[in-house]
């Protein structure tokens, strides 16, 4: 079994020391599988919580206040109407 186990990569003597090493994580599988699936769902569910949080924070946060529709005009210009120192909206 040891040897389909090495796919060529590790020397024998490194498959049966991993083996044997296992026999000490026995006892601990079933939190060892839990952490996995824990891991794993953090991991799916972690990048729609800004999506969650995003409308949130646009109801509750206060709007920017209100700006005038023209720039200040240099001081050797007439005052804006509308044009090209207006600006987008």
């Amino acid at each position: 079994m040891i040897e389909k186990l090495t796919f060529g990569l590790f020397k024998q003597e490194d498959a049966r020391n991993f083996m044997r090493l296992t026999a000490y994580i026995r006892p601990y599988k079933i939190r060892i599988v839990a952490a996995l699936i824990a891991i794993f769902g953090v991991a799916a569910t972690e990048s729609y919580l800004a999506a969650f949080i995003a409308p949130w924070s646009t109801k509750v946060l206060p709007h920017p206040p209100h700006r005038p529709n023209c720039l200040p005009p240099p001081a050797s210009s007439p005052p804006c109407k509308t044009g090209a120192n207006s600006l987008p909206t």
